[in-house]
């Protein structure tokens, strides 16, 4: 599907530069520790009015970082398509009204952990975020490893692009019989031989150029007094829901 601007809805990968915002400006490392908590608490939370008003508070996080509305257009419209699905079987399979009361709710914490995470990648560039991850002592593995398969994931979307081309020159048509799903597969298997081969070329480049599995950056990290502030009140926001969580369950 095209958009109108040259771009393929199904190969809708792009970076993003953070725009100057008040949570741009904030230590990276006092804000993935604060978001990643309350992401924590609202992957936890089990009741409707918790879950609602955790989306309108990482949905004021996500004014924050102002980010492009085109950006983020694409990506809330992609998670609700992706969302329809658990809209309709739970009040299918459940009795009413528990059935629509878990649809709203898997709906509501999906947005509300999105939004947030949205935040976190809009205001702050991948490669200081995985710098973060290590300065506050996560798994180096475990970054490395988030940091490839976002790097690989442009890749890839550009070497599908380009054999959907060499198909559609060769006059490829993808229709429901045995030629186009044969073809498919080949394609397939065609790319995951040329990721392998590419993914041992970047391997060895890094090996020569003494890559040891840690990150280092540039620009050191320096907190300032906002930071904490920024901190303590992610900190508090979560409190606060938790405590939500827990009066909204004993009624």
């Amino acid at each position: 599907m095209n958009f109108g601007d040259g771009r393929i809805m199904t190969l809708a990968f792009e970076h993003i530069t953070p725009r100057d915002s008040l949570l741009a400006r904030c230590d990276a490392r006092w804000k993935l520790l604060g978001i990643l908590g309350l992401t924590l608490v609202v992957a936890a939370m089990q009741t409707l009015v918790s879950v609602t008003v955790a989306l309108l508070c990482a949905l004021a996080l996500l004014l924050l970082a102002r980010p492009e509305w085109r950006w983020l257009k694409y990506r809330f419209g992609t998670v609700c398509l992706s969302m329809i699905p658990f809209l309709i079987l739970p009040p299918l399979t459940l009795p009413w009204p528990r059935g629509g009361i878990v649809a709203s709710m898997v709906t509501l914490k999906a947005l509300a952990i999105l939004s947030l995470m949205m935040a976190l990648i809009a205001s702050t560039s991948v490669h200081r975020l995985a710098a973060a991850a290590v300065a506050v002592r996560m798994p180096q593995v475990l970054v490395l490893l988030t940091v490839l398969t976002y790097r690989y994931t442009f890749l890839l979307a550009e070497e599908i692009q380009r054999i959907r081309v060499a198909l559609r020159v060769r006059g490829f048509r993808n229709r429901g019989n045995r030629h186009s799903w044969k073809t498919l597969g080949q394609v397939i298997g065609a790319l995951l031989v040329r990721g392998s081969d590419r993914s041992e070329r970047v391997a060895h480049a890094m090996e020569a150029r003494g890559f040891d599995g840690r990150f280092r950056s540039l620009e050191p990290f320096r907190t300032r007094w906002g930071d904490p502030l920024l901190a303590v009140g992610l900190a508090g926001v979560s409190v606060g829901l938790v405590l939500l969580e827990w009066q909204a369950r004993s009624i």
